[in-house]
């Protein structure tokens, strides 16, 4: 929601030209945008990943008496692929926020 809030949101909200006119450059006002997305994500995957190795080797413990998670694919994927899939689709997001006019979905003149 943030991602998809970064542009289209602020020109509902009349207050793009506000952000556009400060002493920023467009490269540092997009990477703002997915920073600002980003960064509650990951921390939400990585406290997300934690509970989940918590919570499995806690069940697990009485069958394995050992801890099995997190395995070294398991740190790979939730430290390095977790946060550039998630990269990759918020920035997607804000280019296709700063192309939309609404972040509201389009009503359908057909009725269900």
């Amino acid at each position: 929601m943030l991602a998809a809030d970064a542009f289209a949101g602020e020109k509902e909200r009349r207050t793009l030209e506000v952000v556009l006119h400060l002493p920023i450059s467009d490269r540092d006002l997009f990477l703002a945008k997915v920073l600002t997305a980003l960064l509650p994500a990951v921390a939400i995957t990585w406290i997300g990943a934690a509970i989940y190795s918590f919570i499995c080797n806690a069940v697990a413990w009485p069958a394995t008496h050992h801890a099995f998670l997190p395995f070294s694919q398991f740190l790979v994927m939730i430290i390095w692929i977790a946060p550039a899939v998630a990269l990759l689709a918020l920035g997607l997001l804000v280019i296709v926020s700063s192309r939309a006019r609404t972040t509201r979905r389009p009503t359908s003149s057909v009725a269900p």
